[in-house]
């Protein structure tokens, strides 16, 4: 009797051992996945009890968990892409403003030449306006001194 206890309590303790191994090595697994280890081995996934399931369940967890990271690195790089193009957008309507500003100024300057040549235009032929007038007042009065000589155009 007491062989026979003794030999179910060996038989008890290693069947505990056989069970709790597995579950202990997917149980510091599902902890490195939690911690976002993903470049682990799921040990148990070929057995078909129930510790090949739950290793095969684990599994599924952390090909979920690598998708994941996979489409949120997809996500930030989007992100990043869009900033990018959206700062190049605005260098280029900076590039178009500057542009038109100068475009703006030639036209401006341009006009100011073309109205500083009109004044100075206008002040010479007011110059010249100025200097004839001068010159016929003068004229107007200038005494003429005409002499007649009044035998000279009777005749013998």
């Amino acid at each position: 009797v007491v062989a026979i206890l003794a030999a179910a309590i060996l038989l008890a303790f290693l069947l505990g051992r056989l069970l709790s191994r597995p579950l202990t090595a997917i149980t510091a697994i599902m902890n490195r996945l939690s911690s976002g280890d993903t470049d682990v081995t799921i040990p148990g996934s070929e057995r078909r009890d129930e510790l090949g399931t739950m290793a095969k369940a684990v599994d599924v967890f952390r090909r979920s968990m690598i998708e994941t990271s996979s489409l949120r690195d997809a996500q930030e790089a989007d992100k990043v892409k869009a900033a990018a193009d959206k700062q190049a957008q605005a260098a280029v309507d900076l590039m178009a403003a500057a542009t038109a500003m100068r475009e703006a100024a030639d036209a401006a300057k341009a006009a100011a030449d073309a109205q500083a040549a009109a004044a100075t235009n206008t002040a010479t032929a007011a110059g010249t306006m100025t200097t004839a007038a001068n010159t016929m007042d003068r004229a107007a009065n200038t005494p003429i001194n005409v002499q007649i000589d009044v035998n000279q155009n009777s005749g013998p």
